[in-house]
């Protein structure tokens, strides 16, 4: 463990990423036929990791201060580094992706609300219809127009009652 602390407080491996690239570097000139395989590097890195921590408990369980553990560490740090770059190269992907993700579902939610309002928009029609069938024709005398003006008050009141009671139903209050 201390070899590993002074290679990366010497090299400050992880500070400026200095180390051995093991797989081919991707150019951005490279056409999109030409991509790299990361997740077949990413698999292989993973394998190798795994069979030089295997050689590396080998080495330590026949003599735990062999300067051979050094080298094997020292191994394992460069493929550790180098699937975290790789794993990086995902990162702008990733963020594009995501953000498709992102728009997708706030259309949905847009088509929702605007599916919402066409329904409000149907059902604040059927109730101005109902008004306007309601809406009584005047009468000559003047009293049957007081009384029907009443009455008209109280279908108004009504509709209105149940115009608001439609729209909590929609909004779910």
């Amino acid at each position: 463990m201390e070899w590993i602390s002074r290679t990366l407080a010497a090299d400050y491996t992880l500070i400026g990423w200095k180390y051995e690239q093991l797989y081919p570097s991707t150019d951005a000139s490279s056409s999109a036929s030409s991509t790299l395989d990361r997740q077949r590097y990413l698999f292989r890195f993973l394998r190798s990791i795994l069979v030089a921590y295997m050689e590396l408990l080998g080495i330590v369980a026949v003599n735990p201060t062999s300067e051979h553990k050094d080298d094997k560490l020292k191994d394992i740090l460069t493929m550790v580094t180098n699937m975290h770059a790789l794993i990086n190269e995902y990162r702008p992907h990733q963020a594009r992706e995501t953000l498709i993700r992102e728009m997708e579902r706030q259309v949905e939610r847009k088509k929702k609300e605007i599916e919402g309002v066409r329904k409000m928009q149907d059902r604040v029609g059927e109730v101005l219809e109902g008004f306007r069938r309601d809406v009584p024709e005047e009468k000559a005398n003047d009293g049957a127009a007081e009384v029907a003006v009443v009455s008209e008050d109280d279908r108004r009141r009504d509709a209105q009652r149940h115009m608001w009671q439609g729209m909590e139903e929609l909004l779910g209050q």
